[in-house]
């Protein structure tokens, strides 16, 4: 798989890395999730403006870069034109206020659109303003997936620290209630663009929801890759 990576097209498996920058030592750095849809990746500026307001909310530089030529270049390197992919655009942090452009393109197949994921609810707790953007220190939600999994689901709800629904450790989440949409209201979840354009395009409410009520709604969840499907509590 070929990948962009310190200004360089190069092989995956033989990308040099320097394991004493903080982006390998901790995780440091910021990053996006976009599909390509075989035409043109959707939604790549409002993409790339999160994560540059992310790397600027850290204190990390920010420069001028062509992110679509590359992507496109990647895609074809890829042998990916025409297919659906998942991109991922990321700011890695180097020493001090440098970060550096990693982007790779790799095959995805979509979900089905009829598919009704199976949810639990994750019993760790992270409520941070960190939550608020992708970073590349993803644990919490890496182990909450892992969680899910264990227990023979598809992911799980996180909840912050007085029991209110946040997101699942891959989508946001939107609640039905008869004819009314209800997001969470916590600002300590990750910003959602699929959710954004949700709320574009419909009346939704951001209120309070706790895990015990869960129950009472019908569940939505949305992400950039798999749009929006409907999940229930197990």
């Amino acid at each position: 798989m070929i990948v962009y990576y310190k200004n360089d097209f190069l092989d995956s498996k033989s990308a040099n890395i320097d394991v004493d920058l903080p982006h390998f030592r901790y995780g440091a750095g910021l990053f996006e999730t976009a599909l390509y849809d075989g035409k043109v990746v959707q939604h790549l500026d409002r993409h790339i403006d999160r994560l540059c307001s992310s790397s600027k909310f850290f204190g990390y530089k920010v420069t001028s870069f062509d992110y679509p030529n590359v992507i496109n270049q990647l895609v074809f390197e890829n042998g990916l034109t025409g297919q659906n992919a998942r991109v991922n655009v990321c700011h890695l942090a180097e020493n001090g206020d440098e970060a550096s452009v990693f982007i790779s393109v790799n095959p995805y197949t979509p979900q089905a659109i009829d598919k009704v994921f199976q949810l639990c609810h994750y019993p760790k707790v992270h409520d941070s303003y960190l939550s608020q953007h992708k970073t590349m220190n993803y644990m919490h939600f890496i182990m909450a997936k892992k969680y899910a999994v264990s227990l023979g689901c598809d992911d799980a709800l996180l909840v912050d620290s007085d029991g209110y629904v946040l997101e699942t450790s891959t989508a946001a989440v939107v609640l039905l209630s008869k004819d009314k949409f209800i997001a969470p209201k916590s600002p300590n979840k990750l910003a959602s663009i699929t959710l954004d354009i949700f709320i574009e395009k419909n009346d939704v409410v951001l209120q309070d929801t706790h895990i015990s009520d869960i129950g009472s709604y019908e569940i939505l969840l949305m992400n950039s890759l798999m749009g929006v499907n409907k999940a229930i509590m197990r």
